[in-house]
Parts: structure tokens; sequence; C-alpha cells
């Protein structure tokens, strides 16, 4: 599994070509459906919450395998989020 900062700065890159503006981590812990201060938490002790990621890729046709363990299918379906 690649390291927890690219996990979470993924899942920003992710929301910020969907709504096409800059997101911030509290956005994107309001997208998670996650209290920005629990959210905050989490990430300072490198917590995954992986039931809202799972359902945040489901969301946006994400492929997980690409989030969590780099794979290159990925660079297909990003074209998708476009």
């Amino acid at each position: 599994m690649i390291e927890y900062r690219k996990i979470i700065l993924r899942l920003k890159w992710i929301l910020e070509a969907k709504k096409r503006k800059k997101a911030t981590f509290k956005a994107l812990a309001n997208e998670l459906g996650i209290n920005p201060l629990s959210f905050s938490t989490m990430m300072h002790r490198h917590k995954i919450p992986f039931k809202e990621v799972l359902i945040f890729c489901k969301k946006y046709r994400v492929d997980v395998n690409w989030l969590f363990f780099d794979d290159k299918y990925q660079k297909n379906c990003i074209k998708d989020l476009k």
C-alpha cells in the first residue's frame, strides 16, 4: 500500500478534478461525510476512514487499486473524471 499522505492527496486531486475548483481538506472531509475536526485528527494519526473512502471511490468511479496500491490501470480511467 502506498503511503497515507499520497492517498489523501489523490482524494483531494479527484475532488478538484470533479468539482473543477481548488479542494481543501475541509471540503474533502465534508465530501467524505466526516466532521472536519475528526478528519484532521485522523490525518494527524495517519488513520484512513476506509468505509468513507470506498463510498467516495464508488461515487466518483475511482479504482481502489490505483488509490491504495498505485496500480497503473487508473491512467485509463482519469478521462472519466473530466
